[in-house]
């Protein structure tokens, strides 16, 4: 976040309180105000990613601290941090932490999973 791009700090900032809502390229282009190529030029330049990797690192960490702090199901948390496909939502987890969401919350939960 320390990138020097308001316009992309401001969208970063925004992002995450807000990754159930639809956070493609396009309502991300839309919510800067900056041309698609720009936008992305700039996105980029400043996070050193793409809009769309970004925003799948930074739903599974909202998810990973819900799996770890609540006893949701997994579907629930998937509904919470913006997919409306559990399936795909789990092979992005998994992508990114190498785990399942169950086997991540057995491993890092701080509540007692059996309870």
């Amino acid at each position: 976040l320390h990138h020097g791009d308001e316009t992309i700090l401001a969208l970063q900032l925004w992002m995450e309180g807000h990754v159930q809502q639809d956070l493609g390229g396009d309502a991300l282009c839309l919510r800067t105000g900056l041309p698609g190529r720009t936008f992305l030029r700039r996105f980029r330049a400043a996070t050193g990613t793409s809009p769309n990797a970004y925003v799948q690192a930074l739903r599974v960490e909202k998810a990973r601290g819900l799996l770890e702090r609540t006893r949701d199901p997994v579907s629930a948390i998937s509904w919470a941090v913006g997919y409306q496909d559990v399936s795909a939502f789990g092979r992005v987890f998994r992508s990114v932490t190498g785990l399942s969401a169950v086997d991540y919350r057995q491993r890092f939960s701080v509540l007692d999973v059996r309870a």
